[in-house]
């Protein structure tokens, strides 16, 4: 997988799509979690989400800052 140092360090296929809604599965159990890029300060991932959310109450809490973006569809991400 491309690194921002201009390395390229291999990745789970050899096919890359430099089209983020290229392959979107219609349904799945869990989020689709692809990195698209990494260092060691920053990852960039696509995640793909056919409606799962996070159970009322639970409370998510992670040692990293995270930025999301919803490039398409209905949902909404709670704050």
């Amino acid at each position: 997988m491309p690194n921002f140092d201009g390395q390229n360090r291999g990745s789970m296929t050899d096919q890359i799509s430099h089209n983020l809604f290229a392959d979107l599965p219609t349904s799945l159990t869990e989020e689709l979690v692809n990195v698209l890029a990494e260092n060691p300060q920053v990852r960039i991932e696509r995640i793909v989400s056919t409606g799962q959310f996070t159970k009322p109450g639970f409370w998510y809490d992670q040692d990293e800052h995270e930025w999301v973006v919803v490039l398409k569809g209905p949902r909404k991400v709670a704050l």
